[in-house]
């Protein structure tokens, strides 16, 4: 079977163009900014109101207020841009996404595609599903970097990730989503 999953999905707009090129795969959406969280996705698309990351479990998220549906909004309260305030917090639910991938797709036979762009949080995520493994589990990762937004995340953790992510001789890695609207 074939999966896609928008990890960071906001208004689906990648999501919906993947879909109507790629109508065979299985579609999940996870979009965590609950002023997002009646977007109508496509037709059949599975779509979870959590944020992607290490733990099921409660964290502060960081929105811009005054313009909730803007994007930028992040699980680093660090994070440089997006107008964020830090000082109202909203609680949110989080899930271990590679414990997701793991009780979802284990069994062979799934092709399956990530689109990534969840502020900052990409490194702790991809981290951890190096660590157990499950990065196995993915084909193709498209991804948003965020190392010049978040001051925690050094030039040589990003460039370190980079670098056991290409190193997976079973994983297509782009920066990027352009590889995205074409018809599999």
């Amino acid at each position: 079977m074939d999966i896609f999953i928008d990890c960071g999905a906001y208004r689906g707009a990648i999501l919906k163009k993947f879909k109507s090129l790629n109508p065979q795969y299985k579609c999940y959406a996870f979009e965590c900014n609950k002023a997002l969280a009646s977007t109508p996705y496509s037709e059949g698309v599975t779509v979870s109101n959590k944020a992607v990351w290490v733990h099921n479990n409660d964290m502060a998220f960081f929105i811009n207020t005054k313009q909730p549906k803007i994007q930028g909004n992040s699980l680093y309260k660090s994070k440089t841009t997006g107008g964020l305030d830090t000082l109202h917090p909203e609680k949110i639910m989080c899930i271990d996404f590679s414990q997701w991938l793991q009780e979802k797709f284990s069994c062979q036979g799934h092709y399956i595609i990530v689109k990534m762009n969840i502020e900052g949080s990409e490194y702790v995520v991809l981290e951890k599903c190096l660590e157990d493994k499950s990065i196995d589990l993915i084909n193709e990762l498209h991804i948003q970097w965020h190392v010049q937004k978040i001051p925690c995340i050094d030039r040589a953790r990003h460039d370190s990730l980079i670098n056991k992510l290409k190193n997976i001789k079973t994983l297509k890695l782009y920066s990027g989503y352009g590889n995205l609207y074409k018809k599999r």
